[in-house]
């Protein structure tokens, strides 16, 4: 019999947790599947070789690029084990399935994805286990580096001393940044300790890392860098912590130690420039030679190393519908020293050919956004309710710029000023040299309509700093034959549905 491929295979779930502490992740990921029983065209496959089938297992992280991460042989029907891809929060795995030496490999099954979706508004939880971590040690081992040690020591010396602290950084990279952080777990396995340990209990503290960044594969008693001192001398990094967040009693029991670092981790999220690590500090109460020894990144077993588990929520989107503003346009020639702010039109028009010579300006009051957010998506909608003479070219070209330099009072700018006095900073020019780039444009025909530009760049720079937003222009098309133009509804309109609309999608960073 020549070769025939097999029919898809249906992948039916993926079931576990992945290392939530202090549960063992390699024994609680499961995915099934059943064998399929005939070949793609239609044929049965006897059953003697379906006994003999492969199903060949594939993770993704973009379920586009594919790898294979294990076999199963002999017609199983399930794989348990670690995931492959359970340091970050999403994954995708599908199987194929073949008869070894006979048959042609099955087309891809549907991937599953897991952890699966998160809801808006649904919490979720996950173990993120990328991480670089060393510790530091003080008098003659203070200018060693301990990055690929397999244990994070931390060790008192003399009495009511820190003579070893450990340093972590994370990767939260993998976190979605749409996210509000509801609890943060550090886990570190304590795996050892010295001389019998000490005292017991032995508090270890963990404290957020300020000032520097720690290089941490060059790091130790000394300098952060393997250069650079830390920000007090040779102190092991002492001066560079802020208040502990949390501390743990850790006995003589080996074991998963746990410490709430919610705090910290939410300040990272927020802002993940001050990601600078977490120290994990030896007890500057305890006797001397008290110690405890954890698992590192490097542990031989990858069960007992570093993890931190992050529950969180995914912030729902807002939209809204903002329409407080003011408006006008401004014309050159003798118009050139005319207001247009209470008029019911915004007028973009070209004259001579490919010269502007209407252009509109919007301001818009941001006011009732909430402070603490996030813009995802801003839209802005004009109605074009009409035109002169015709209209001129079929096509009519209408950008959308931010202005920059000045803040025109609109209902006073003309051509000539951008407050009835001030000319703008490119002289008569109606304002044309204070607009930024093009944001985005619209291409306009003579159906009378919604015309809807996006300018989410525009408005988040405006939330995020507010004194920079002086406004937007509506610009004609310079490119347009002689008298060619579009006239939009302006706050003016008589009909209100008509007017300037800023549709603002948005996601609180806190709730």
């Amino acid at each position: 019999m020549g070769a025939k491929k097999l029919q898809r295979v249906a992948l039916f779930l993926v079931l576990g947790v992945i290392a939530v502490l202090p549960v063992r992740a390699a024994a609680d990921n499961l995915l099934s599947w059943k064998n399929p029983t005939f070949y793609s065209d239609g044929t049965s496959i006897p059953p003697s070789l379906q006994a003999s089938i492969e199903t060949r297992l594939y993770y993704s992280y973009d379920n586009s690029a594919w790898t294979l991460f294990a076999t199963v042989p002999n017609g199983g029907t399930s794989w348990k084990g670690l995931l492959p891809l359970a340091e970050i929060v999403q994954g995708f795995y599908a199987i194929t399935s073949t008869i070894p030496g006979q048959g042609i490999e099955s087309t891809m099954a549907g991937s599953n994805q897991y952890p699966p979706p998160v809801a808006e508004g649904d919490t979720f939880t996950v173990s993120l286990g990328s991480s670089r971590d060393t510790y530091v040690n003080l008098g003659r081992f203070s200018l060693e580096t301990y990055s690929t040690a397999s244990v994070i020591r931390t060790y008192t010396w003399p009495a009511r001393n820190v003579a070893n602290r450990g340093f972590i950084q994370w990767d939260l990279s993998p976190l979605p940044p749409d996210i509000t952080v509801v609890n943060a777990t550090l886990g570190l396995f304590y795996a050892e300790e010295s001389g019998g340990g000490g005292d017991s209990p032995y508090k270890v503290s963990v404290a957020k890392v300020t000032g520097v960044e720690p290089v941490l594969d060059l790091a130790n008693w000394n300098t952060y860098d393997g250069v650079t001192p830390w920000s007090a001398g040779g102190d092991g990094g002492r001066a560079n912590l802020a208040v502990p967040e949390s501390s743990a009693l850790v006995s003589k029991t080996h074991g998963w130690v746990t410490w709430d670092v919610t705090k910290m981790v939410q300040e990272w999220m927020a802002a993940p420039e001050t990601n600078r690590g977490m120290a994990v500090d030896a007890d500057n109460s305890a006797t001397s030679d008290s110690n405890r020894y954890f698992a590192s990144r490097e542990y031989p077993d990858l069960y007992p190393r570093p993890q931190l588990v992050v529950t969180y929520k995914k912030n729902p989107n807002v939209t809204v519908v903002v329409d407080n503003c003011t408006d006008t346009f401004v014309n050159l020639g003798r118009y050139a020293n005319i207001v247009f702010s209470a008029e019911p039109l915004i007028g973009t028009y070209t004259w001579p050919a490919r010269n502007v010579a209407n252009r509109g300006f919007i301001h818009w009051d941001l006011s009732s956004l909430p402070s603490d957010i996030t813009v995802t998506n801003v839209t802005l909608g004009l109605y074009y309710v009409t035109e002169d003479n015709g209209g001129g070219d079929n096509t009519y070209k209408v950008s959308v710029a931010k202005v920059t330099g000045v803040r025109p009072v609109l209902d006073r700018s003309t051509w000539n000023t951008y407050d009835g006095v001030t000319p703008w900073s490119g002289g008569w020019d109606g304002g044309g040299a204070n607009l930024a780039a093009p944001e985005s444009f619209v291409l306009i025909g003579k159906t009378h309509g919604w015309a809807v530009w996006d300018v989410t760049n525009m408005v988040q720079e405006w939330v995020a700093a507010p004194a920079t937003n002086r406004g937007m222009a509506i610009d004609a098309d310079d490119t347009a034959n002689a008298d060619s133009n579009r006239f939009f509804a302006s706050r003016e309109y008589p009909d209100p549905d008509l007017r300037p609309q800023l549709v603002i999608t948005y996601q609180p960073n806190r709730q």
